[in-house]
């Protein structure tokens, strides 16, 4: 097995066909197909079934995407960081919407002032999009929902509460009953929004009608709306407490805490050069006190 296998096979779990595959790679279809067999043989098991006229990645193909995504990944770093000394100045670093919009601001100063020569690239997601680019090895680490994935080292920083706010104007008093609830509208993030599917349970457990959520895609439009009166904001005290509206106050509304918690992740067994590593270190120090 070489590394060229690994990259045939990829291409093939990308395009979900062998004649595809072969046009990207400039190779004959029989060739792609040979290469997929002689990994097969290799690991003795089916990469690949045949589900009518589509090709599906077995369990088995699954796992080796992942291993594969690894595997090449960190050749090219390697060969990057010895050949080129350039791997260890870089760190690619994926958050959510909240982080970008509560602590990466001083997250981003500190790691600037602490490891000057790295060169810090920074992309903002949902959850869900964080952790395909994890799998996809288009980032390092991620700062993200916690996750119970067995691919994912899951180191916890902190975690932040979801809250019930509205204008004074709206709805004066600091409690709701969930019949009164019932009949306002909700200001929420969009779906695939980790905001969004921590108090989903809870919205259909008071079987709250999806006719009265109103999905923003971002938090200043939903803390916007909520103080002119549209409805009640599903917002992390976190934001609220840096925006600091006027007219906004939380309302308890009998439920349990909405809890969201927050982990740095990065895919289990990756190798993480000593600049990344300072990096994840720099964070845990920095998040510690929230």
């Amino acid at each position: 097995m070489t590394f060229r296998h690994l990259e045939i096979f990829l291409i093939v779990c990308r395009t979900l066909s062998m004649t595809k595959a072969a046009e990207i790679l400039h190779m004959s279809q029989p060739a792609v197909s040979k290469t997929i067999k002689e990994l097969e043989d290799f690991y003795h098991t089916s990469l690949f079934e045949r589900i009518g006229k589509t090709l599906q990645l077995s369990e088995s193909g699954l796992a080796l995407k992942q291993y594969a995504g690894t595997i090449l990944s960190q050749y090219q770093e390697s060969v990057s960081f010895l050949q080129e000394g350039t791997a260890a100045r870089s760190c690619r670093l994926c958050t959510t919407v909240t982080i970008a919009e509560t602590i990466l601001p001083q997250l981003y100063q500190k790691i600037r002032s602490e490891l000057p020569d790295l060169d810090l690239q920074i992309s903002v997601c949902h959850t869900k999009e964080a952790e395909e680019k994890l799998r996809r090895h288009d980032c390092d680490i991620a700062i993200a929902d916690r996750r119970e994935d067995p691919s994912f080292e899951v180191i916890p920083l902190y975690k932040d509460t979801l809250v019930l706010a509205v204008s004074d104007r709206l709805f004066p008093q600091s409690h709701i009953m969930k019949e009164d609830l019932l009949k306002q509208t909700l200001l929420v993030r969009e779906k695939g929004s980790g905001s969004r599917d921590i108090p989903e349970a809870w919205l259909n457990r008071i079987s709250f009608p999806a006719s009265q959520l109103l999905e923003m895609p971002s938090y200043e439009a939903i803390s916007e709306m909520s103080e002119a009166g549209a409805g009640i904001a599903i917002i992390p005290q976190s934001i609220l407490q840096k925006q600091k509206k006027r007219f906004l106050h939380t309302v308890a509304a009998g439920t349990e805490p909405l809890i969201r918690r927050f982990s740095l992740l990065y895919i289990k067994g990756r190798y993480l050069h000593p600049e990344i590593r300072r990096c994840t270190d720099l964070i845990r120090k920095e998040t510690k006190s929230l």
